[in-house]
């Protein structure tokens, strides 16, 4: 378990590297409101990019299993919330790593999946830790 949370965390540690790469970028994207949040992208940017490094500093070098998964599975449901937002206002594509995939010209539907697939592993590293914390009863 201990390696799928810490996994996690670097990979929350990547995406929130790339989230503050592309914010400082010059793009007009990154000055138009979120289409959810309704606030600034770039500021959307900055915030989940706080949020990753937080969670992902704490699932690499802290050892509380429990608190590890609670966390991840709180961000990816937030995360996952997010995404539904989207859908629900008609748009079938995440900025999740803001302009870096402009920048190495990947496709954006391939940064979309990648993003989603790194959702669905967030959240279920965070589900099942969550079930087997609970179910050991113990703080692993």
């Amino acid at each position: 378990m201990r390696f799928f949370l810490r996994f996690a965390g670097i990979l929350l540690i990547l995406t929130a590297a790339a989230k503050v790469f592309s914010s400082f970028g010059t793009l007009h994207l990154l000055d138009l409101p979120d289409p959810v949040l309704t606030i600034r992208l770039r500021y959307v940017l900055w915030f989940a990019s706080l949020l990753e490094f937080a969670v992902g500093y704490y699932c690499v070098f802290h050892y509380n299993l429990r608190l590890q998964c609670c966390i991840i599975a709180l961000l990816a449901a937030s995360f996952g919330v997010y995404r539904i937002g989207l859908l629900w206002l008609g748009i079938h594509y995440c900025k999740c790593f803001g302009t870096v995939p402009e920048i190495f010209h990947i496709s954006p539907i391939v940064a979309n999946l990648v993003s989603l697939g790194i959702l669905i592993y967030l959240l279920l590293v965070g589900l099942i830790g969550v079930c087997y914390t609970w179910k050991s009863r113990s703080n692993i």
